[in-house]
């Protein structure tokens, strides 16, 4: 019973380990494609304001001012806003 009980303890640990992972690894999956999406929208010569699309998500432009906004809406339901001046 002991052992049992001391097996399942170690196995939650290393599942609550194992998915903290996996979020990390996703969550770091998602901000790199929000980044090369911004990067393919700067290639793009995208100086105004407007919405391109990806097979990923899309990303909404406006500047104002001098400040470039960069609004990347992934299909996963994540949104990232990046700034450049």
């Amino acid at each position: 019973m002991l052992i049992s009980l001391i097996f399942g303890l170690l196995l939650q640990f290393v599942l609550s380990c194992e998915l903290t992972a996996k979020r990390q690894l996703v969550e770091q999956r998602d901000r790199l494609k929000a980044e090369t999406m911004v990067v393919l929208v700067q290639n793009k010569n995208g100086n105004g304001n407007g919405t391109y699309h990806f097979n990923d998500g899309r990303v909404v432009l406006s500047v104002i001012g001098q400040v470039t906004n960069y609004e990347v809406q992934l299909n996963s339901g994540r949104t990232f806003i990046f700034k450049h001046k």
